[in-house]
């Protein structure tokens, strides 16, 4: 969905309400706390989060670096 689709609907519905997530990806839920917090608040309690809410980018979770076994792989 473009962003300036997301803006045009929410200004559309009566009771409409954007949150706004910088960063990557196309879900939020659990990838930025921010985000996460104000969905379970929405979910949990029909709170929305204050217009023009925008929650920043969060860096990607590290990439797990796994070390070569110390007898360089071998088994025995």
């Amino acid at each position: 969905t473009l962003y300036s689709w997301a803006q045009s609907l929410a200004g559309q519905l009566d009771n409409g309400h954007l949150l706004t997530v910088e960063g990557y990806g196309h879900g939020a839920f659990g990838t930025n706390s921010c985000a996460s917090t104000a969905i379970t608040g929405f979910l949990v309690n029909g709170t929305t989060p204050a217009d023009g809410t925008t929650c920043a980018a969060e860096p990607p979770p590290a990439a797990a670096d796994p070390q070569p076994a110390a007898n360089g792989g071998a088994e025995g």
